[in-house]
């Protein structure tokens, strides 16, 4: 008797636990929400030959917005990407973590021209993506962008935002400007860069 009740709760543990596994499997699994995607600026990279690749981005200026990048983005158009904008010109290191999508990281100098191109940045890779290059900004663009839009090192990127900002919006304002003989035909901000050593301008 004793030796059949240890088979019966034996039987029914081993019971128990598979029912246990058949519900974790079938109930639904919780998947992070993706970001969507809201224009800020336009992006434009003069190629080597005078043409002009213009992006609809996202603007990435605080500590918070840096980090974070693209993640959690499971698809992005080809005419989109994310602008980073730092406080200086320094070495950047990125990754992929949390990133579902490749992408061409692009890295600028303070002069708004292309020093580095990182192509084709694998998915949620943690392997640190370094630019030794000192760099103020930087560009990220669907894995491929570069190459198929023939841009290079050496190549000039313009920034527009549209409307007037605060200057929180581009965190260090120091050397930035604007008025109303900048704005374009389509009301569009054309950002001035001055000499760093000018003041913090009020807007």
């Amino acid at each position: 008797m004793f030796v059949a009740a240890c088979i019966f709760k034996r039987h029914l543990t081993h019971a128990l636990f598979l029912f246990f596994i058949a519900i974790v499997a079938c109930s639904p699994q919780q998947k992070t929400t993706q970001r969507q995607f809201t224009k800020q600026a336009e992006c434009i990279v003069v190629t080597s030959d005078s043409t002009e690749v213009v992006f609809d981005v996202e603007l990435a200026t605080t500590e918070y917005q840096r980090t974070t990048g693209l993640m959690y983005r499971y698809t992005m158009e080809q005419n989109q990407g994310m602008f980073f904008i730092f406080d200086r010109p320094t070495p950047q290191s990125f990754w992929m973590k949390n990133t579902y999508i490749s992408l061409d990281i692009i890295f600028i100098d303070e002069n708004y021209k292309i020093v580095y191109i990182h192509e084709n940045a694998f998915p949620l890779s943690e392997i640190p993506i370094i630019c030794e290059i000192p760099s103020k900004y930087v560009l990220e663009l669907l894995g491929g962008t570069a190459k198929q839009m023939n841009i290079k090192v050496g190549d000039v990127v313009k920034i527009t935002t549209q409307g007037s900002y605060p200057p929180s919006l581009m965190g260090d304002t120091r050397g930035w400007r604007h008025n109303k003989k900048n704005l374009d035909k389509k009301g569009l901000l054309k950002i001035v860069a001055l000499d760093s050593s000018i003041e913090r301008l009020g807007i």
